[in-house]
């Protein structure tokens, strides 16, 4: 291989490195659904996330129904434990709000304590109390009946995060940019190796 060819393929494979090392990416996790979570003590319904990265950012989403302006949200992961996501504080009897949210940092405003939440709100406290860590590992969502009434059958319908790192890796795989470091020094160093081989070969 000629000394411009392996320029050439060494500059492609940096292109190609420099291209994923860093590259954000936002992943969904969805949790399971769960009935009767407006109780006293709380309910903890969890997931596990398999990918590994530091978070950037964390949206929560969920959706509960029957009487769910009376149930309260905490998120809890790794360090952080219990964080404040939204604070139920009535039982809307004989109507039966629901609650269809998205907890988001960057939201206007937060969302109502009574009655129906359906749209997009800012949590009790920033959900940027994550950033920095590593998805991976169990994320748990804690409810508990705060409107004075547990027991109305409230139904979490579902739930999910929306996390974005500074790039996701499966443990025990290696991440594409260790694949391509690998492969750049195979395509630099190879050639070099065997045009000194044959230099030394030549000499002999």
């Amino acid at each position: 291989m000629s000394l411009r060819k392996q320029y050439a393929l060494g500059s492609t494979a940096l292109m190609l490195l420099l291209s994923v090392v860093g590259q954000a990416r936002a992943t969904i996790y969805n949790g399971p659904s769960a009935s009767d979570v407006d109780t006293d003590p709380a309910t903890n319904v969890s997931l596990t996330v398999p990918d590994s990265g530091n978070i950037i950012k964390v949206t929560l989403s969920a959706r509960l129904s029957g009487f769910a302006d009376n149930v309260s949200i905490w998120l809890s992961h790794d360090g952080v434990a219990l964080l404040p996501i939204y604070t139920g504080e009535a039982d809307s009897f004989p109507d039966s709000p629901i609650i269809d949210a998205t907890w988001d940092d960057a939201a206007s405003g937060p969302a109502p304590a009574s009655g129906s939440a359906v749209g997009t709100f800012t949590p009790v406290q920033p959900l940027s109390a994550f950033n920095g860590l590593d998805v991976f590992g169990t994320w748990t969502l804690t409810l508990k009946d705060t409107g004075g009434f547990p027991g109305d059958g409230t139904l979490l319908e579902s739930w999910s995060i929306d996390v974005t790192t500074d790039g996701i890796q499966v443990p025990g795989v290696p991440e594409p940019s260790s694949i391509l470091l690998v492969a750049l020094g195979a395509i630099v160093l190879l050639p070099a190796g065997c045009a000194a081989a044959r230099k030394k070969y030549r000499r002999a």
